[in-house]
């Protein structure tokens, strides 16, 4: 089952993402097999995450790549909301 990941990174801020994103991809984890969507958004001096994953299997797979990169970064891990998604349209 499908489920949307929303992390709150209000704490942190872009130049934490993108390091993030930036070290994800020398990783080789930039599209990690399993997730579907990912949007970022500025929320006050921070971000919000929303990520569409095929699986909580999928998302658990790409915590552990995660993690140790977060704490690479400087990011404290918070918790992420999960909810089962109930509906996809995607543009054309």
């Amino acid at each position: 089952m499908a489920i949307l990941m929303i992390h709150d990174g209000e704490g942190d801020t872009l130049e934490h993402y993108d390091q993030l994103i930036q070290r994800l991809e020398q990783a080789g984890q930039g599209t990690p097999p399993g997730r579907l969507s990912h949007v970022t958004a500025r929320k006050g001096g921070g971000y919000i995450v929303a990520d569409v994953w095929e699986s909580q299997e999928a998302f658990d797979r790409f915590a552990q790549v995660l993690a140790p990169l977060l704490q690479q970064v400087g990011v404290t891990p918070a918790q992420s909301q999960i909810y089962p998604v109930h509906n996809v349209i995607t543009g054309r």
